[in-house]
């Protein structure tokens, strides 16, 4: 956000997605989600959309769980899809 200009003093973090929005249409702070995850909030005009230049919306994403976790089947086979396709995008960047 520096190379917008924007300095952030402090930043919050919240346990929902619900709290973010609250905050945001309370005035509080500003927030990156995707689109659908603010629809709500923007058909009761309770929040601003502003679309980003096309250079700015990629951002890596990563996917976390507790080291300790149980791997169900259902996770293992997840994993094992989106590794390699994980592997190949940063190969390229």
């Amino acid at each position: 956000m520096s190379k917008a200009g924007v300095l952030v003093a402090q930043p919050l973090e919240f346990g929902s997605i619900e709290a973010i929005l609250g905050c945001v249409a309370a005035g509080v702070g500003i927030t990156l989600l995707p689109k659908g995850i603010v629809a709500g909030g923007l058909a009761d005009g309770q929040v601003a959309v502003h679309e980003l230049p096309r250079n700015l919306p990629k951002v890596q994403t990563v996917f976390i769980r507790r080291t300790d976790a149980y791997v169900s089947s259902a996770l293992s086979a997840f994993l094992q899809i989106v590794r390699p396709e994980a592997e190949l995008h940063l190969a390229a960047e």
